[in-house]
């Protein structure tokens, strides 16, 4: 099972030098599972880590959250019993990068101006000059 996972990352290595990144995250996926079903659940994250980055690098950050959280719950089922500290480490960074790309996507929380017409006047605005009310509010030109 072992050996099926490896040729599956090295199919994964070789849709990525052809820049074929969805063929490349399949793989990657797949090996993951492999190994996970060859009672290697330590090595899946190393594949996982790889789809992570090809999600991230094609803009699809909910799948690589989506991901994350496999890596996540195998880290919390293995206790972090036979992970490696650079692993973890490489997730705390994808787990970053994955919610740093989730916030653009969302993209900044947009000020939401008053309709026309919504405005009310107060203090200043309420003064008269020459007989007339003076307003705040902009006319289109």
């Amino acid at each position: 099972m072992s050996s099926e996972a490896q040729e599956l990352m090295d199919m994964a290595t070789e849709a990525v030098r052809r820049g074929d990144d969805r063929e490349a995250a399949e793989c990657y996926q797949e090996a993951a599972v492999t190994y996970c079903k060859a009672g290697l659940r330590a090595s899946a994250l190393l594949p996982i880590l790889c789809a992570i980055s090809v999600f991230l690098r094609n803009g699809l950050p909910q799948r690589a959250k989506s991901a994350l959280a496999d890596a996540d719950k195998i880290v919390e089922d293995l206790n972090g019993v036979g992970v490696e500290e650079h692993t973890l480490e490489s997730i705390r960074m994808r787990r970053q990068q994955v919610n740093y790309e989730l916030s653009q996507v969302a993209g900044p929380t947009p000020v939401v101006a008053p309709k026309q017409g919504d405005e009310t006047k107060t203090g200043s605005d309420e003064t008269k000059t020459n007989g007339e009310a003076s307003s705040t509010q902009a006319t289109a030109p």
